[in-house]
């Protein structure tokens, strides 16, 4: 096991394989709760909070330096556009399959309104390692950015709808908005 001397703040500390790997098996329960929870993984913000919270209740239980310390203070800086950027509660979403056409398309609704789709995605085709995720905005909710929609068409339609039908065979997703026309690709791991 390596052990690693660093500064980080003008402070010098050591890390290596043991703690590292420690945190990462925390994280990933973490992760698995709010999976359960919520059907996504916790925003860094919301580790903080945990962390945040742990560390006060006794801090001398875990750190040997907590004198001094501000735990409301851990903070993270991002820059204006990542500042903007929604939180999905995926618990809060369906998807479904409509054959009224054909070939037949995916939609996306509020489970608090489910008579209004709110996306609209063309059949995907059969299970291919590039996947064409055309989609239609169908309404005007200045929230529903292409973002949003990336997000929702990933984990209501291709992890939840369809139960990670395409995920053995797709690597990556072609997104299309068709009322812009804008167009992006992204790697895509199931």
């Amino acid at each position: 096991m390596a052990w690693d001397e660093f500064t980080r703040d003008g402070v010098k500390g050591y890390t290596g394989d043991a703690p590292i790997d420690a945190f990462a098996v925390a994280l990933a329960d973490i992760a698995a709760s709010y999976e359960d929870q919520f059907k996504r993984k916790p925003t860094v913000v919301e580790l903080l909070r945990a962390l945040t919270t742990v560390l006060r209740a006794s801090p001398e239980r875990f750190v040997s330096d907590p004198a001094g310390v501000d735990f409301d203070s851990l903070s993270v800086k991002r820059d204006a556009a990542a500042r903007q950027q929604v939180v999905l509660d995926f618990s809060q979403w369906e998807a479904g399959y409509s054959d009224r056409e054909n070939p037949g398309y995916y939609v996306v609704w509020k489970k608090k309104n489910p008579d209004l789709d709110l996306l609209r995605i063309e059949d995907f085709g059969k299970p291919a390692e590039t996947l064409k995720c055309d989609f239609t905005v169908l309404t005007t909710e200045p929230d529903l950015t292409d973002e949003v929609a990336q997000a929702l068409i990933i984990q209501t339609v291709l992890r939840t709808f369809t139960q990670n039908y395409y995920s053995k065979a797709c690597t990556t997703l072609v997104f299309t908005n068709r009322k812009t026309g804008r167009s992006w690709t992204v790697a895509f791991a199931g």
